[in-house]
């Protein structure tokens, strides 16, 4: 999973950011699509985990259950749910969360509607969602640290960005969120100093 998470950094970020880096429209404005891209991931993983929640509710609305209930055979029934949602992961249908993303990104920035006819663009929110959906239903799952103050480098949780001023360790902008697995991090955000 760590693994899949770094490959959507390196490579399909790239490739996307390239993408956006061509169309005359945006030629100008970095900042907001690192903005972008970082936007989504992080989105992705917000929906998805409330998609798992609401499935596990949706399920004990349709048995009467109380929502509320911490009752042992409730408590089976949740595990019993999130255990089908782990091993249909792969064939879990996720486009609705893929357009709720991909609509986000269009209405908040409507003066660019070159994004709406971007298939690079369309293929990272894809991936970002599938795999966002994987690790929030991992047996043990991942989850993104949410600490997205702009403070001092900290080197458990932070690696400097490549083109970053090396002399400071002021972070300007999260390029990258961290992931975390276990109150432990297993993949670094990436930031911009």
């Amino acid at each position: 999973m760590v693994t899949q998470y770094r490959s959507l950094y390196l490579e399909n970020r790239a490739d996307t950011l390239e993408s956006l880096d061509s169309m005359p429209q945006l030629k100008h404005v970095h900042n907001l699509k690192a903005k972008i891209l970082f936007s989504i991931i992080v989105l992705s993983f917000r929906l998805c985990h409330g998609m798992r929640e609401r499935k596990v509710l949706e399920v004990r609305r349709t048995l009467y259950c109380p929502l509320d209930s911490t009752n042992e055979i409730t408590l089976a029934l949740d595990r019993s749910v999130r255990n089908y949602l782990y091993e249909t992961i792969e064939n879990f249908p996720l486009g609705e969360i893929e357009r709720t993303v991909f609509n986000q990104v269009l209405s908040t920035l409507h003066e660019y509607p070159c994004l709406e006819s971007c298939p690079p663009l369309t293929h990272y929110v894809s991936n970002c969602v599938r795999l966002a959906w994987k690790m929030v239903n991992q047996k043990i799952p991942y989850y993104l640290d949410t600490d997205f103050n702009l403070g001092f480098l900290r080197p458990e949780k932070h690696d400097r960005h490549l083109q970053s001023d090396r002399r400071s360790d002021l972070i300007k902008a999260f390029l990258w969120p961290a992931l975390m697995q276990n109150n432990r991090c297993v993949f670094k955000a990436i930031v911009a100093t």
